[in-house]
């Protein structure tokens, strides 16, 4: 078996042990009211960049696109961006066994990151129902 072939296999695997992951946590939410907490929220009082999105996920699979947006709407933006990234290196992955970000890349990363710490500082100081 050629080390190409080895790597989709194993990513493969990785992904589908994600997806069922997923839809094991998707199903537990459903029939019930706990869900992972953020430690953030949790310790500081304060919501996080990444507060809301097991929310946003959940509306999504609904394919409710407003209500996820409303959930979180930094990650909701970002989420396209970062779905082609990760393709794209899954596939340059596979393909060549190892990964690179271009410049290019590496600086849209950063801004992503910037932004969504910009996004934590505002919700918290602006009232919830705007960001």
């Amino acid at each position: 078996m050629t080390s190409k072939k080895k790597r989709a296999i194993n990513v493969l695997q990785f992904a589908i042990c994600i997806v069922v992951l997923g839809l094991l946590y998707v199903i537990w939410c459903h029939f019930s009211t706990l869900h992972i907490p953020c430690l953030f929220h949790h310790i500081t009082g304060w919501y996080c960049p990444g507060c809301g999105v097991t929310r946003m996920c959940l509306a999504i699979l609904s394919l409710d696109f407003d209500t996820a947006f409303y959930y979180n709407k930094a990650i909701f933006i970002l989420l396209p961006f970062y779905i082609l990234i990760g393709i794209k290196y899954i596939l340059l992955y596979i393909k060549i066994g190892k990964i690179s970000f271009t410049q290019i890349e590496n600086i849209g990363l950063i801004i992503s990151i910037v932004i969504l710490l910009v996004y934590g500082l505002i919700r918290n100081i602006l009232p919830y129902n705007y960001f």
